[in-house]
């Protein structure tokens, strides 16, 4: 098992991915601040080429610290959710020769020698599948079909067998 920056190569071809909420929800937040920083962008050009400065005696100092608020919101609320979301996987991925939980640059490798079985546990009310790695570690991925479809297709690549399918699988004698 590796926990690793370096590419997932070694373990072949990508046989099955089973994308987790968070791929969404990175997306959703690039949307939105995006949106936001383009309004703000055209709000603020809109405001520089008109001519409301020197018709109403507006000051340009309000407009400057309207524009540095709007700017750090932004900027900070980026941040903060781009380091909160990157704290969670994004793929559970089957390799021909192992699985990688994607976290971007420090995916977790597991070969298929590492892996002692497939079971589901029961977390926080809801069973889960997880991944028995031969460390005594687990690698939870899913709850729903496309998880099921997860683990048969790690079953099949990594010689496994099924004892109760689709609740439970481990390495032949």
């Amino acid at each position: 098992m590796s926990t690793t920056p370096a590419s997932s190569e070694p373990l072949g071809a990508e046989v099955f991915r089973l994308p987790f909420a968070v791929a969404w929800a990175r997306r959703f937040a690039l949307m939105v601040f995006g949106g936001l920083t383009l309004m703000v962008t055209v709000w603020a050009t809109a405001m520089l080429r008109s001519t409301v400065f020197s018709f109403e005696g507006e000051s340009r100092g309000l407009f400057t610290g309207i524009l540095v608020v709007f700017a750090t919101i932004i900027v900070l609320g980026f941040s903060v959710t781009w380091w909160i979301l990157s704290r969670y996987p994004r793929a559970f991925v089957v390799r021909e020769r192992g699985v990688v939980l994607d976290h971007g640059s420090r995916s977790r490798t597991v070969s298929f020698d590492e892996i002692a079985g497939i079971a589901q546990r029961d977390l926080d009310g809801t069973p889960t599948f997880v991944v028995l790695v031969t460390d005594g570690s687990e690698i939870a991925f899913g709850t729903d079909r496309d998880s099921e479809a997860a683990a048969t297709a790690l079953v099949k690549h990594a010689g496994l067998e099924w004892t109760e399918e689709p609740f439970r699988a481990k390495r032949g004698a």
